[in-house]
């Protein structure tokens, strides 16, 4: 009867007393409460999904762990204690004592009473993400010791350059961030090689863990126009939406006008969409200063002036130059029914908002560009012309 007068043993919960709903175990003789032996500092509220692990060792030292989302693989240590009072124990069992408004809200799974489950799984690198040109951030399937952890020398880039610091997530033992002296060259392929981790239970990741990576930094690259009013701002992240919209990060040099109105495109965020109230003129070259933009990671755009040429296509200026309607036999062409155009201009020519008219059918453009002289191919299957 665990609700009885006469219970003896140890307890593991919330709220025995009916004071706290801090996690605690205590120790009981006669169901009355002796004294608690460890005190978790955390409030279990009522929506949290909670993780329990209590061991006691040979020697009656009690350890109580616990995690917040449920993740067994990822422990926090509340505390430890030692307490030889009852040697021996004869059956466990859950206790839980309600209101009728509380009734069903509470569920547990996963129960396990006996001998120690032993971990023998080495930890894993799941995650990096370069934060910025001199820090990364790892995250591992588990949490890693701290000795390891912060261990310089387990981390070496393209096989010479260890971090100058390492330093390990108080809250989330499995983040760990490696921080650089020298920055990374952007846009290359770097290789990091992870060594001799292991995990809290002793378990050293297989060696070598290596992982690629490249610093792609936050830059505008391009700016296209669609029309004679509007354009499109590529960038090589997505732009936080909190200063994005801002007309004021967008500035005309050559007319001083910022637009109308911005806009996230709906299918790639890392394009902005730009619409001015005056057009551009015909076959002139125009500068935009985009400024006062960072990214999710806080990153700040480095002030850039994208150079743009606005040339109204005339008739005739992109033409279908061939039609494939029958691949076979291919002749040493592609295997596949195609379309290519041409552009014929010395200009770059963006077909958004153009379409092509075949019988009743109708296929509309999206924002691709031909380059002066340039072609391009119209096909299903794109990847039959890569050994082209």
């Amino acid at each position: 009867d665990l609700d009885g007068k006469q219970l003896t043993g140890y307890v593991v919960g919330v709220n025995l007393s009916g004071t706290t709903d801090k996690l605690t175990l205590w120790k009981m003789e006669k169901g009355h409460i002796v004294s608690a032996l460890i005190n978790a500092n955390f409030d279990w509220n009522a929506s949290d999904t909670v993780a329990l692990e209590v061991t006691r060792s040979s020697q009656g030292l009690w350890a109580l762990k616990y995690n917040m989302s449920g993740d067994f693989q990822k422990l926090l240590t509340a505390g430890s204690m030692s307490d030889t009072s009852f040697k021996s124990n004869g059956y466990c069992g859950l206790l839980y004592t309600f209101t009728p408004s509380r009734a069903g809200q509470l569920w547990a799974d996963d129960f396990y009473a006996g001998l120690p489950v032993l971990d023998t799984i080495p930890p894993k690198l799941i995650e990096l993400k370069v934060l910025n040109n001199t820090t990364l951030q790892l995250r591992f399937s588990e949490y890693i010791s701290n000795q390891s952890a912060v261990n310089t020398g387990n981390y070496l880039i393209n096989g010479s350059i260890q971090p100058a610091v390492v330093k390990q997530d108080t809250a989330d033992a499995s983040l760990i961030l490696l921080c650089f002296e020298k920055p990374f060259e952007k846009n290359l392929a770097h290789t990091l090689n992870i060594s001799h981790l292991s995990d809290q239970n002793g378990n050293i990741i297989k060696d070598p863990a290596n992982q690629m990576f490249s610093y792609c930094p936050f830059e505008a690259l391009e700016a296209r126009p669609l029309s004679e009013n509007h354009l499109v701002v590529c960038f090589s992240q997505v732009p936080d939406t909190k200063n994005v919209l801002l007309k004021s990060c967008y500035l005309l040099k050559e007319t001083g006008n910022t637009p109308d109105s911005v806009w996230i495109d709906k299918e790639i965020p890392a394009r902005i969409h730009l619409k001015f109230n005056v057009g551009f003129i015909h076959k002139n070259q125009y500068s935009l200063y985009v400024h006062g933009l960072y990214n999710s990671n806080k990153d700040t755009l480095e002030p850039a002036v994208l150079t743009f040429f606005w040339y109204k296509p005339q008739p005739f200026d992109v033409v279908i130059n061939e039609i494939m309607a029958d691949p076979e036999p291919s002749a040493g062409l592609p295997q596949a029914e195609y379309m290519e155009l041409y552009n014929r201009t010395k200009y770059s020519i963006n077909l958004s908002g153009w379409a092509m008219n075949i019988g009743a059918q109708s296929i509309s453009f999206r924002d691709v560009a031909i380059a002066a002289n340039g072609y391009l191919i119209l096909c299903r299957d794109t990847s039959v012309f890569n050994q082209y």
